[in-house]
């Protein structure tokens, strides 16, 4: 049952959403638990992720401390201002179970 509703969410999102129209690759379906790091500065993405579900926190450091710059909820995008840039800039972490779809970066390229 969980591939098919896989499934079906890829194919709505291919199907409505112009830019994705065409697409060989196929997403990927990730999960992240609360306090995990979905996107770092100090790595390189592959993939630029859509939230399906939960929220997250885009973050910045200031020495030791976080701060919070946003808070991002389903539909929301991670991973696309470091394809923008060409440089990762993005620090996310799940604030509650997050599931995303992940579209690889060289889809944007």
């Amino acid at each position: 049952m969980q591939m098919d509703n896989n499934a079906h969410m890829e194919s709505c999102i291919k199907s409505r959403i112009e830019l994705f129209a065409g697409c060989s690759s196929s997403p990927v379906y990730k999960d992240f638990d609360l306090g995990e790091t979905i996107s770092s500065r100090r790595h390189a993405t592959r993939y630029v992720y859509i939230i399906v579900k939960g929220q997250a926190r885009l973050i910045i450091q200031d020495n030791t401390e976080l701060f919070e710059v946003y808070k991002l909820g389903k539909g929301d995008l991670i991973g696309a201002a470091s394809v923008i840039t060409g440089k990762e800039c993005e620090e996310v972490i799940a604030s509650a179970p997050v599931r995303l779809i992940g579209l690889e970066v060289s889809l944007f390229n």
